[in-house]
């Protein structure tokens, strides 16, 4: 069917309006969790719950009704070294998750590891570092659910703020 060129252009905005409309719709409810010793924010979506914090204030854990999809974060004093600190956690992380990394990349003060196990358990770490913390979050879902929750991770991963400087005292 031919349209007139003014009616196509109406067309054009309505359909780029609806598409808009459906991806702000899909867009999940973020909630914030602060972790005020640390300075770290971990932004959320709001279908997760809180599950438990580290009975020494340093991070918590978010998931899912059904406990399938999980979040943890935390932070934990870097002694003044975040090279050091960065280097012991890399490589604490490849030890925990071994032959079922898949992508892991390092910086001197970051890192990300991600893979899926035998288990068919999908995990998504990121830490970074300066001279007085070290900053985790930790994801893990079924594998069989990454149409679902690969969204989350790259949401989750991009609104995660890393830890400030904080006084020694902690």
């Amino acid at each position: 069917m031919n349209y007139p060129v003014a009616h196509a252009g109406k067309l054009s905005v309505l359909l780029l309006a609806l598409c808009f409309g459906a991806m702000a719709a899909t867009k999940p409810d973020l909630h914030e969790y602060v972790n005020e010793q640390f300075g770290f924010v971990l932004r959320y979506p709001g279908d997760l719950v809180p599950g438990p914090t580290r009975s020494d204030g340093s991070g918590a854990e978010f998931h899912t009704p059904n406990g399938e999809f999980k979040i943890f974060a935390f932070a934990v004093p870097s002694g003044g070294n975040p090279r050091k600190v960065i280097a012991r956690n890399f490589a604490e992380e490849l030890k925990v998750f071994g032959d079922a990394v898949s992508y892991k990349r390092k910086g001197d003060t970051w890192f990300v590891v991600s893979g899926v196990n035998k288990a068919g358990l999908e995990f998504y770490s990121k830490a970074y570092a300066n001279s007085s913390a070290v900053t985790l979050v930790r994801i893990t879902y079924p594998h069989s659910q990454n149409g679902t929750y690969d969204p989350w991770v790259t949401l989750i991963e991009k609104n995660f703020t890393s830890a400030r400087k904080v006084p020694s005292s902690h």
